[in-house]
């Protein structure tokens, strides 16, 4: 009998945290993923005039800037109690020139990566990098400062969109996260019972 209380016990703790744990995704866009406002493709080659500025668009993005620029990407991480893996991907053209210096992203101040070059021969092509974070899940705390530094500051490109992505943990029982659901007592209850009832009428129809 201790011994089936015992496998009755951990089943039901496996259910319970089943239940109050599950992984969930946060991601926080800055831009719009419509390719400069004309639907360019990663790879793409495009003239400058192509790209197409809306007034909706968000900070520079689709628009040609120069040289260095930073912006900031703002989510919320309340209930999120472990992260397991974190991305960034950025969508750009024109960045770079020929085979000198790539350029490089960093955020908040921490080097990433560098971009893949957007500009061949004085043609410009549009590049989508993605970057691993999962090294740098310590500075992901909601409120992040994204630069991309080039090499040179009269260097022209353009900025569709760059997205964090941040998969980890979701608890239901966090006091930060009320919308999400919460186990009620009574129903972990009726389970534990209920195993307990399957257990002992197995037992009765042995003896």
């Amino acid at each position: 009998m201790l011994k089936k209380c015992t496998a009755i016990s951990t089943i039901l703790a496996a259910m319970i945290l089943t239940v109050s744990a599950t992984a969930t995704t946060i991601t926080d866009l800055y831009g719009d993923k419509d390719g400069f406002g004309t639907g360019i493709q990663d790879g793409e080659f495009f003239w400058p005039w192509e790209v197409a500025t809306e007034a909706d668009d968000e900070g520079f993005t689709d628009r040609w800037v120069f040289g260095t620029q930073s912006w900031s990407h703002v989510y919320d991480l309340s209930g999120l109690t472990n992260i397991t893996s974190a991305s960034l991907t950025v969508f750009s053209g024109g960045q770079g020139l020929g085979l000198f210096v790539a350029s490089q992203v960093y955020i908040d101040g921490s080097y990433v990566g560098d971009l893949t070059d957007g500009e061949i021969r004085f043609a410009n092509y549009a590049h989508e990098d993605v970057f691993d974070l999962s090294a740098y899940t310590n500075l992901l705390n909601g409120s992040n400062t994204l630069e991309i530094r080039t090499f040179y500051q009269f260097d022209a490109w353009v900025l569709d969109y760059s997205e964090i992505s941040i998969t980890g943990t979701l608890d239901p029982q966090n006091p930060n996260n009320p919308n999400a659901p919460v186990p009620e007592p009574a129903t972990m209850t009726l389970l534990g019972l209920g195993l307990v009832g399957l257990v002992m009428r197995k037992r009765g129809i042995r003896a």
